[in-house]
């Protein structure tokens, strides 16, 4: 085993984590906002952090209708999971690659 198999390892791993991530997150939101009825906060902490973002910095009123539209929420929330998994698949690949190393014969 070297870097190079430890790397592909790390990325396949990565890749499953953040599918499983993805999944029980999705799950998680579906049945917290359509059998529990219980994002009424989240939705208004989100609202806040938007309303103090747009005092700091006052946009048109066409901006911030699309600012306030569930899309952008949506997509806010897309970006961050992007971001997460990124990392996750940053991580993993190092972790993977740093395994190999480690695991490579002297010969």
């Amino acid at each position: 085993m070297d870097v190079s198999v430890g790397a592909r390892i790390g990325i396949v791993v990565g890749l499953i984590l953040v599918v499983s991530i993805a999944v029980a997150m999705a799950t998680a939101g579906l049945v917290a906002r359509y059998k529990l009825h219980a994002m009424g906060m989240f939705d208004m902490e989100l609202r806040a952090q938007i309303d103090k973002a747009a005092a700091m910095n006052p946009q048109p009123a066409d901006v911030m209708r699309y600012i306030y539209s569930p899309e952008f929420k949506a997509g806010m929330m897309l970006a961050g999971f992007a971001m997460m998994a990124g990392f996750v698949m940053v991580l993993s690949t190092l972790g993977g690659a740093v395994s190999g190393m480690v695991r490579t014969r002297k010969a």
